[in-house]
């Protein structure tokens, strides 16, 4: 039922806004990981990681700026 709610979502933003700036935003999942894993399963956290979640989270901001 959220997967349903999530792509009914997904449908309407992408209705609303630019399909680059939806992709680039919802591709950056994997930083949502990490920070729940950080979180609430206190995991650590490599530099590798932290340095791969900037440089994603960088790249939407970007994107976002350009746009």
């Amino acid at each position: 039922m959220i997967d349903v709610a999530a792509w009914l979502f997904y449908a309407h933003v992408l209705a609303q806004k630019e399909l680059s700036l939806t992709t680039a935003i919802t591709e950056s999942y994997p930083v949502i990981g990490i920070f729940f894993a950080f979180k609430f399963n206190k995991e650590k956290i490599s530099g590798w990681q932290i340095f791969g979640a900037a440089l994603a989270l960088s790249g939407v901001l970007g994107i976002i700026l350009i746009s």
